[in-house]
């Protein structure tokens, strides 16, 4: 439901994409990086996430809720958050 995200900041979740118009189908597994809540500037139907793959350390923009099911809940390690702390760093 619009305005009410169904799943969570680090949330392991999969949808089916293609990379390319001439290549297969794939399933791509991955934690939620962002939460569009109210959806993007292309739709508002829906909500939709930003899904950080780090299998193919890549982040999959806008994916629609409904193209979406959830898996588990993510580590920290598996977040997209993770690649940006600083090793040497205390939190």
């Amino acid at each position: 439901m619009l305005g009410k995200p169904k799943f969570d900041y680090n949330d392991i979740v999969k949808f089916k994409t293609r990379m390319f118009d001439d290549t297969p189908e794939i399933e791509v597994e991955g934690s939620v990086a962002i939460i569009d809540a109210y959806g993007t500037f292309e739709q508002n139907e829906e909500v939709s996430y930003d899904v950080y793959s780090a299998k193919d350390n890549i982040l999959f923009k806008h994916i629609r809720e409904s193209q979406l099911t959830y898996v588990r809940k993510g580590t920290e390690e598996e977040s997209l958050d993770h690649l940006y702390k600083d090793p040497k760093r205390e939190d």
